[in-house]
């Protein structure tokens, strides 16, 4: 997965943000903690308003989160909005050597609802067994379900080696290469009647895939 084991740290510091602190409960997960840092990321500087709609989160909720960003040293504030540091750019560089999206897109039968979203995660096609685990992840952000598509050399897969059907070839085969994906990838595209809860359901799910492809090679 090109140098999995480079995740491991970036990866855990993505979960320290979300362990349970004094104080009312974390109404974020880890989903959000990643998407706030991908938004962050892609705007100069962004209001907190602007960033709770951006994640489907409450403004108090978004206040939380961006405070433990601070407190990490991953962002900062300004009276042009909030922005990442060098540490949050740091870090996001370093998920994004196995991350890419969310992308949204069209996916049309390869999914069940009207807004889909797509992650691409690198190499994760050997993290991917059925799929089931990381749909409940896309359901538990909110997602109306997830779509597990592989890459291969002479077309794109769904999990257990099956071929995507004609139109829905078609569509795998440009989602893919807008991702710029190689075989060996695995894309997890998120779908919902809203694009937030697709983003959420694609990035729950690459972080699904992402733990299960860590977990498997600490173990082995």
């Amino acid at each position: 997965m090109g140098g999995t084991s480079a995740l491991t740290e970036p990866f855990s510091t993505l979960e320290a943000l979300i362990e349970p602190k004094p104080g009312p409960e974390a109404r974020f997960r880890l989903e959000h903690v990643l998407l706030a840092l991908i938004k962050l990321g892609e705007k100069r500087r962004i209001g907190r308003r602007a960033l709770a709609s951006e994640l489907g989160l409450g403004e108090g909720s978004v206040r939380s989160l961006l405070k433990r960003l601070e407190a990490g040293g991953f962002a900062e504030s300004s009276r042009a909005g909030w922005g990442l540091t060098t540490g949050g750019e740091v870090l996001l560089k370093s998920l994004r050597r196995h991350l890419r999206g969310p992308l949204r897109v069209r996916a049309g039968g390869l999914t069940v609802s009207s807004r889909d979203a797509a992650v691409l995660v690198k190499g994760g096609a050997r993290g991917v067994t059925t799929g089931l685990g990381i749909r409940d992840a896309a359901f538990r952000a909110g997602a109306d379900g997830a779509t597990v598509l592989i890459p291969k050399g002479d077309a794109v897969y769904f999990p257990g080696g099956v071929r995507c059907p004609g139109e829905l070839q078609r569509r795998a085969r440009e989602i893919a290469r807008e991702l710029e994906a190689k075989p060996g990838d695995a894309i997890i595209i998120g779908t919902s009647g809203d694009h937030v809860l697709a983003e959420l359901g694609a990035v729950a799910g690459a972080l699904a895939l992402l733990k299960r492809v860590l977990s498997g090679e600490l173990s082995g």
